[in-house]
């Protein structure tokens, strides 16, 4: 950080080094946003099957008196109704 602001102190275009040092910073700033977001929504993907199947496998939500959450209402449904089109063709 020294080293850069001794660069931009002693340059004959010094306007032009710090517009191009604040341009070129925001480039791994964003891309950090952007991966930091798809594995959010990755993650969030992931551990939504996980509970569901969970619950499926260890006895299931009904019999447990557990309600279950309309998004994963809805994507069980799917998947059934995927795997029953699977099977017609």
């Amino acid at each position: 950080m020294k080293r850069g602001a001794e660069h931009i102190r002693h340059s004959d275009q010094s306007a032009r080094v710090a517009r191009d040092a604040y341009t070129y910073m925001h480039i791994p700033i964003v891309a950090g946003i952007v991966i930091a977001a798809v594995a959010g929504a990755i993650l969030v993907a992931l551990v939504t099957v996980c509970v569901w199947e969970w619950g499926s496998f260890n006895g299931g939500w009904l019999e447990r008196g557990l309600p279950i959450p309309q998004s994963l209402r809805e994507r069980a449904e799917r998947k059934v109704a995927d795997a029953k089109l699977a099977q017609t063709k």
